[in-house]
This record gives structure tokens, C-alpha cells and sequence, in this order.
């Protein structure tokens, strides 16, 4: 049975608003995966069983009590917020690094990185059993246990923000941090991490909450907590979005029209509602606003005749990081610094330090026009062109639509 500590810090995850509540939507969005995962309703009956108040919601003592029921832990037993796209990538046989592919793959290396406890794991794919390890020097190689042939593989990081205020979102810029939230993002694994300042050493905890990539970080020393979210930008350098088409839980997201990346890009960083018409190539013509919602991410709503159809919108940083990227445009925001691993957790060395950019220089929100309700910014989609050679499939795991145990699905790249 779990101690009262350990509730309350379930219960603070799930509290994802901070009001020291839990309303039914903030259980389904982390407890509502794929098929086995928690509906709106199944959340509500749940809710209403140990409701003492009535008031539709959990307070901390309801919580516990709902956590010291067998029924309420058998219901929501496995249910978890799984990764949502992946980093990971492995050197083949020609000196090029190739995406990792497989969902439970993608998951075990989440394990790894950024001064976890855990330093080596396995897996298996298709007949071959596989053990990676991570090294001192960050580096993972893997092994297959049969053959002991060895593979090298690198995470490549995603960049973050954290929320210094309402609509006030900062740039993560330490490495350490860096490496950690893109490990959890990949594969929804809690990672504890240490961060070197000039000065300060912090040690934390960091937890993916929703399908959108809202990261909860806290500091294991002074308590304070600290929603991240992800921002759009991939390895290439470039914003990336996705849609949710369908409804929260069941849905399948898909990747937004490059026409209004822009547009939304200038929405996630806070400089204002947008509003733009994209006529497409069949000759349908839509009208459509982007706001900023409380949780940091833009939502898209269908204007015609009033407020019409929403859809979240969530950065997809995973849509740039394909094969198809050269060399000299990946973008690295830690600048290839990998943390080091130690008895004590070593600190960084200082000349591995300078020179380093702050996260926020890789990628400048560009100027656009936003519009206006009575004149909103003319798009129009293109039908792509026919290139001499596709883009390569980037896959990604999509835990809605399938099983946790199958492959990760393969989503073509926009082009």
C-alpha cells in the first residue's frame, strides 16, 4: 500500500491546474490511452464514487481514499500517459543514423539519459535480443546478445520551455535538462535529472501529463513545481504541428498544413490570436482562429457563423527529425554535449560549457501577419510537388490507435 506521501505526490501530478483539485478532465488527460485507457465518463463515475462533497472533483483526502479502494486501484491500473514520438536513433552499417522505430524500443531507451538510475536495459525485436547500456560518458551502445555485434545510438534533443508566468514561457537552456524532457517526451519514462548552474546544483523529477506534451518538473529539494511544455521546433530547425482529428482519447493526430505553421508558431510564442482563411486544392475554402489555451498550447477553432468545431493543436518537434535532413541542418540545442555519469554524479567539465548557445537562438519566431476577425490572412494550401525521390517515412508511436506491444506507426513526412 502506497504511504500518504506517496499519494499526495500521484495526487499533485494529476493535478495538473494547481487549484489543489482534480476535475474528471484532468484524469482523462493523462489516464486516457488508447483502448485500455480512462473515458471522460469512466472518469466521472470514478469520481462520484468518493465525492464527499459533491462538488464533482477530488480534494487531497478523496483522492487518498479513492487510492485505498482495490476497485479504484484495479480501474486505473497500467493506465498511464505513454511517449508520444521518438528521438532515438541508431548508426547503421553506412555511417548514417537512422530513426529508431519500434514503441516498446522507444520506450526501454527512455530509461536511459540524464544521470537516471537505471543504466542498461533490453529489448527484443523480432528473433534478436538486445542489451543497451549507457556509458560514463553518455554515450549508448547496444549489444546483441547473441552475436555481440554492437550498434551505437544517440537521442538527439527537442527543445523546451517552462512557464515563468500566465502566457509567460522561457526557454529551457541547460543540456542536462534538455536531454532529460526529450527522454520523457520519447517514452513517458519519469526521468530524475541534475542540472549545473554557475553556483547551484539542482536535482529534479519530471513527468509527461498529457498527450499534448505538458511536462511536469519539480525540485526535489525545495518542492517548487514547473509545467514544460515542448516546443514545435524539430532538428531540422523548423516548427512542426499536429491536429487531433477525432475525440480526446480516440482520436489520431495528423500533421497540420504547412500553409498556417507560421501563423500558429507566432500563436504558441505568445504574440497574439491569429486568424487566416487556407483555401485548399480541392476549392474549399476555411476559416480559422488560433489562440493560446491556460496549458501553453494553441487551439484551432472552425469560424464560420459564430465559434465554431475546435481542435488542439500540439508541436510535433518528431516531424523534423528524419533521415532526410542533412547533416549541416540538424540542429542540436545541447550542441552535442551529452551528461556525464558518475559515482556522485560528476559535474560537467567547464570547457564542455562554452561556446554553448542558449536554446532560444536556434529557432526566432518569424514576424508574421496575424489578422483580424473581419480580415483574417489569405493561405492556400499547395498540392505538393512529384520530387525525383520521396522523403523517407518518419515513425513515431501513436499509443491512441494501437497496441502498446506493436511497432510504431509509419507516418509519411510532409514535404
Amino acid at each position: 500500500m502506497p504511504t500518504r506521501e506517496e499519494l499526495v505526490a500521484a495526487f499533485r501530478t494529476f493535478d495538473i491546474s494547481g487549484d489543489g483539485l482534480i476535475s474528471a478532465q484532468e484524469f482523462t488527460s493523462i489516464l486516457m490511452r488508447g483502448d485500455g485507457g480512462l473515458s471522460y465518463g469512466d472518469a466521472q463515475s470514478l469520481i462520484s464514487q468518493f465525492d464527499v462533497n459533491g462538488d464533482g472533483q477530488l480534494d487531497v483526502n478523496e483522492f487518498c481514499a479513492m487510492m485505498g479502494s482495490s476497485s479504484a486501484v484495479s480501474t486505473l491500473a497500467g493506465k498511464h500517459a505513454p511517449g508520444i514520438g521518438t528521438a532515438f536513433e541508431f548508426l547503421d552499417e553506412y555511417n548514417n543514423w537512422q530513426l529508431i522505430t519500434g514503441a516498446d524500443v522507444i520506450n526501454q531507451l527512455g530509461k536511459l539519459c540524464a544521470f537516471n538510475t537505471v543504466t542498461q536495459v533490453q529489448y527484443s525485436v523480432g528473433h534478436n535480443n538486445y542489451s543497451v547500456t549507457q556509458q560514463r560518458n553518455g554515450d549508448l551502445v547496444q549489444t546483441n546478445v547473441a552475436t555481440g555485434v554492437q550498434r551505437n545510438l544517440r537521442l538527439v534533443p527537442f527543445f523546451f520551455e517552462y512557464e515563468e508566468g500566465p502566457n509567460n514561457w522561457k526557454p529551457v537552456t541547460q543540456p542536462e535538462a534538455l536531454t532529460a524532457l526529450t527522454a520523457v517526451l520519447a517514452s513517458s519514462a519519469e526521468k530524475t535529472y541534475t542540472v549545473y548552474m554557475p553556483g547551484y546544483t539542482g536535482h529534479y523529477t519530471a513527468n509527461l501529463l498529457n498527450e499534448q506534451g505538458l511536462i511536469k518538473q519539480q525540485n526535489t529539494q525545495t518542492g517548487k513545481q514547473r509545467r514544460i511544455r515542448a516546443t514545435p521546433v524539430g532538428p531540422d530547425g523548423q516548427p512542426h504541428f499536429e491536429f487531433r482529428d477525432g475525440p480526446v482519447g480516440s482520436g489520431v493526430w495528423k500533421p497540420v498544413a504547412d500553409s498556417c505553421v507560421k501563423q500558429l508558431a507566432a500563436v504558441a510564442a505568445s504574440r497574439g490570436e491569429a486568424f487566416f482563411q487556407i483555401t485548399y486544392p480541392e476549392g474549399h475554402t476555411f476559416h480559422y482562429k488560433a489562440h493560446l489555451d491556460t496549458d501553453g498550447f494553441v487551439i484551432q477553432q472552425n469560424v464560420k457563423g459564430g465559434i465554431g468545431k475546435e481542435r488542439p493543436i500540439r508541436p510535433a518537434p518528431w516531424r523534423g527529425h528524419g533521415a532526410a535532413i542533412a547533416p549541416e541542418r540538424r540542429v542540436d540545442p545541447t550542441e552535442g554535449y551529452v551528461p556525464r555519469r558518475g559515482e556522485e554524479v560528476e559535474a560537467p567539465p567547464r570547457a564542455s560549457r562554452e561556446g554553448r548557445r542558449a536554446a532560444a537562438e536556434f529557432y526566432t519566431v518569424e514576424h508574421v501577419e496575424l489578422g483580424r476577425m473581419e480580415a483574417p490572412v489569405m493561405l492556400r494550401e499547395e498540392i505538393p510537388m512529384a520530387m525525383p525521390v520521396g522523403p523517407p517515412q518518419v515513425y513515431y508511436y501513436q499509443p491512441q490507435i494501437m497496441d502498446p506491444n506493436d511497432m510504431a506507426l509509419p507516418m509519411a513526412m510532409p514535404y
